[in-house]
């Protein structure tokens, strides 16, 4: 069936993909704020609104709502009364307070959550993309009810929304239920900073800007972690985003791809590892990431960048192409059995600018991708140049990093 998007009266933008011939619906509301909207002082002011509308409103107490989303069937009106409603009472707040403090140290404790955290940072310097989504427990302990309540009324009860559903529903239900939400900021174009008042707008959120270099951070932990990393060129066609999303899968998403068969496989230099992209609208990266113990990381670096170039000076066969797009054609398959992530796909398209298209329309665009345009992403994505290498875990000694910078040849980032 076609999938619809509608502008609402009161300005909330409606997106659907119905299906007749399954049992469920997946419904998700999308604000236009988050953690990257926060000023210095507001630091996991969105986090913590997030956690308490779940924590009563006029209508619901917690345990009303925490009853309903275990049951089958009434998500869409309660989502709807946690976006108007929701009550921010002050008990409330700080029970929830010390929930989310709890959360913060917990991530501390996850090495491959804690490393990311110090990637981004690394990356992006001085930019609101690469604070910590929850803030730190310093930043949770200053924020007041008073500026949580008014967060909510000005980005999540009146802000700019967006809701998609996938599965079987009845559309006129939905939209009359959704008419019936407060006036809502009026979207004019989806993709970066929506909701800010651009007249005021200052450089903590402009466009994030890629820092090359190598960076060894010393953590408690018992392995390495390594994460290679290269900007992703900005802007992206549909056609590049699924030659990026096919190359990745070639040099690392995969059991047969390069970096599992080189450094897993053959090399046995760890057990962990795989690659992966950030994809937002104004930014984003390619890392190709492995942990491993401390004497078999010189080894993991120089394969990693090894394989890069030789995939740059050798190209790729045609078998390994047609491996990776059929591996994803497979997961399309798989996700759109699973109706929050046929939602997914509505959101991406949507926030990317990308035209809304079936399963079946992607998947032939993914066996449409020519060699020549991988070659083009290939060549777009891997300028050394821009490249940076990040290690978290124990500290290494002075040689051991001479080393891996001078098998990674970015001596010149240091001048």
């Amino acid at each position: 069936m076609p999938i619809f998007q509608n502008t609402l009266k009161n300005g909330t933008v409606l997106i659907t993909e119905p299906i007749a011939t399954v049992k469920t619906v997946a419904i998700g509301f999308w604000f236009s704020v988050g953690s990257r909207y926060e000023h210095e002082k507001q630091r996991g002011i969105s986090h913590f609104v997030e956690h308490m509308v779940f924590k009563g409103t006029q209508k619901r107490t917690a345990f009303d709502i925490a009853v309903s989303f275990d049951r089958i069937g009434g998500y869409l009106e309660i989502l709807c009364d946690m976006t108007e409603n929701a009550l921010f009472r002050p008990e409330d707040v700080e029970k929830e307070r010390s929930v989310i403090e709890s959360e913060i140290i917990s991530s501390l404790d996850d090495p491959e959550e804690a490393a990311l955290d110090t990637v981004i940072s690394k990356i992006w310097p001085h930019n609101s993309i690469s604070q910590s989504i929850s803030g730190t427990v310093e930043d949770v302990h200053k924020i007041t009810r008073d500026e949580l309540y008014q967060w909510y009324k000005n980005h999540i009860s009146s802000g700019e929304l967006t809701v998609f559903l996938a599965g079987n529903f009845d559309n006129t239900q939905v939209e009359n239920r959704l008419q019936s939400l407060s006036p809502r900021q009026i979207q004019t174009k989806p993709g970066v900073f929506l909701g800010l008042d651009t007249t005021n707008i200052t450089s903590y959120f402009s466009c994030p800007v890629w820092q090359s270099e190598i960076s060894f951070v010393p953590a408690d932990f018992q392995q390495e972690q390594l994460f290679y990393l290269f900007p992703l060129p900005i802007p992206y066609t549909e056609d590049e985003y699924y030659g990026y999303a096919i190359l990745n899968a070639l040099i690392g998403d995969t059991m047969s791809s390069r970096l599992f068969q080189a450094l897993r496989e053959n090399g046995g230099y760890c057990y962990n590892v795989y690659s992966f992209f950030t994809f937002n609208s104004d930014c984003g990266y390619w890392c190709g990431y492995s942990s491993s113990a401390k004497e078999n990381l010189l080894s993991v670096a120089k394969t990693l960048q090894d394989e890069i170039t030789l995939l740059l000076e050798k190209g790729f066969s045609k078998n390994e192409v047609d491996a990776a797009k059929e591996h994803l054609c497979g997961e399309e398959i798989i996700n759109s059995e699973d109706m929050e992530q046929r939602l997914k796909r509505l959101s991406r398209n949507y926030y990317f600018n990308f035209p809304q298209c079936s399963v079946e329309e992607s998947i032939e665009k993914i066996r449409g991708i020519s060699a020549d345009m991988l070659i083009t992403c290939m060549k777009k994505l891997f300028d050394f140049d821009q490249q940076s290498l990040i290690v978290y875990g124990p500290k290494l000694s002075r040689k051991n990093k001479k080393q891996i910078i001078n098998n990674q040849k970015c001596q010149n980032l240091f001048g």
